[in-house]
């Protein structure tokens, strides 16, 4: 079994607005919504290693009145000094046994795991707090060989409360991580996270989003959190295309100095 060093990136997909109805939009029911997404990461996440990593992510959503399914697929392009796993939903950094290291910088590229969520959002409370639930399954799609996943099936719960006040939409969350262990002896532990943020409506056809996020590290070998924070922007060009651009900063050495990405979202 090889000893895999896991590189964790995360890039607010799983919580962040990229997934939910930003304000200003209605949600339809009986709707196709497809993206396309490209981030960008590097750092060294407290290793003497330099990382650089390319995501592109497809993804297709249809939603119901208020539940909605998705799923979405990347393909990753990483280049290293060491044999990675990566992550495009997490953070932070963990070696599973110990962290090997190569002479020479290893390119490689491949697809990543595919991930199945659904979401439901409870009807809104007097005070106009809203919940939305959301349960995640990422399939072991990614090849072990190639170190971009473990080859095991991951499941995630979610909860978000969120309330609109005026043109502010501040936002928290929580959710919870079940780990598939590609060996018994893995030292691959399920995790907690957390996430909280603020939606500013610019205008009718243009929002910003400030996101901050927190995990506990993914092996019993890891001690430091996970934390970033990143900007995002969002235009619609009309009802049916959105673009959004994203930049951030990871707050711990476990997580990229610098990550960004760029997406459009189309509704159907």
């Amino acid at each position: 079994m090889h000893n895999i060093l896991i590189i964790l990136i995360f890039f607010s997909l799983s919580a962040s607005a990229q997934e939910r109805t930003l304000p200003g939009e209605n949600a339809e029911p009986g709707a196709w919504k497809f993206g396309l997404r490209t981030d960008y990461a590097k750092g060294n996440y407290g290793t003497p290693d330099k990382f650089v990593d390319t995501f592109a992510t497809l993804s297709g959503q249809y939603e119901w009145e208020r539940v909605s399914l998705k799923i979405s697929m990347p393909y990753i392009w990483s280049r290293s000094d060491s044999l990675i796993t990566i992550d495009p939903e997490e953070g932070g950094v963990t070696c599973d046994t110990n962290c090997p290291t190569i002479n020479e910088t290893e390119k490689i590229s491949g697809r990543g795991n595919l991930s199945l969520s659904l979401s439901y959002s409870l009807p809104k409370e007097a005070d106009g707090i809203e919940l939305t639930m959301t349960g995640k399954i990422r399939l072991g799609t990614a090849d072990p060989d190639k170190g971009f996943g473990t080859g095991k099936t991951d499941y995630s719960l979610d909860f978000e409360f969120s309330r609109a006040f005026g043109d502010f939409t501040p936002f928290l969350g929580v959710g919870y991580r079940w780990r598939g262990k590609p060996y018994p002896e893995s030292s691959l532990v399920d995790n907690p996270y957390a996430w909280a943020g603020l939606i500013y409506s610019i205008n009718d056809n243009n929002d910003a989003e400030l996101f901050h996020s927190y995990r506990r590290p993914s092996s019993i070998n890891g001690t430091i959190a996970g934390r970033d924070i990143s900007l995002s922007l969002y235009h619609r060009l009309n009802k049916r295309i959105r673009f959004n651009a994203s930049f951030g900063k990871g707050l711990s050495v476990n997580n990229p100095d610098w990550f960004g990405g760029l997406g459009v979202g189309v509704r159907y």
